[in-house]
């Protein structure tokens, strides 16, 4: 028998599987677990769902190997939490389109900690990295965590910034937790799993894709109590 937590892995796997359509399945039935153990005709019977998306759901019941997925994500050490359970974090509760599920690496953000969302060009001036690095160690020297997304430029000296004052970072992601995207940051993805954590609503293996930076954005500014942008 399948725990709600393990059918949350379920879900999140299944085929053109996003967080507006987990949320609706969520609220329609109020579980993962209910979602799983749905009926054709049930789902069916949601005005929302499409023909495809009924079959995408009956052949993630039959085709996902989650046995598989779970050792693969042990080896990794990829976390993985959802909407309900107790360490997810409280700030994206209250965004307008909230995760239903997160995969980390390293450490989730503490509910009580502050925080600041540095995010900005990639193709940044030196003077602009060099501001943006002083600020994040400064900031940091308060005990406050800094939330980016790990890109070229900006992002990266934000991260840079905060783990020299010794802080906690955490990167949110556009790609699975496993994906290193740059892959010129593979030293600064390997230290922000250190010190602070790289969080990603997308299954392990997704590959970087344009939509997705825009929509993890929405995380990043969740996670912070204020987020500046810099060039």
């Amino acid at each position: 028998v399948m725990t709600e937590k393990e059918c949350w892995l379920w879900l999140s796997h299944v085929d053109d599987m996003w967080h507006g359509k987990m949320k609706y399945l969520y609220e329609c039935f109020g579980s993962a677990k209910e979602i799983y153990e749905a009926s054709e005709k049930k789902l069916s019977s949601l005005d929302k769902l499409k023909e495809k998306d009924v079959h995408q759901v009956l052949n993630g019941k039959r085709e996902i190997n989650l046995s598989e997925i779970i050792r693969d994500m042990n080896k990794k050490r990829i976390g993985f939490t959802y909407y309900e359970e107790e360490i997810f974090p409280e700030k994206l509760k209250n965004i307008p389109a909230p995760p239903m599920v997160l995969f980390y690496k390293g450490e989730l953000p503490k509910n009580n900690n502050k925080s600041v969302g540095m995010v900005g060009a990639r193709a940044c001036s030196e003077y602009g990295r060099m501001v943006c690095k002083k600020m994040a160690s400064e900031i940091t020297s308060y005990g406050i965590d800094i939330i980016s997304g790990m890109a070229r430029g900006i992002d990266s000296s934000a991260h840079r910034g905060c783990i020299d004052s010794e802080g906690k970072t955490y990167a949110i992601l556009g790609c699975g937790v496993d994906v290193c995207y740059p892959a010129e940051n593979i030293e600064l993805y390997d230290m922000i799993c250190n010190q602070g954590g790289i969080i990603s609503e997308y299954v392990p293996k997704t590959r970087a894709s344009a939509y997705r930076f825009p929509e993890r954005n929405r995380i990043i500014s969740g996670l912070s109590d204020i987020c500046g942008e810099y060039c």
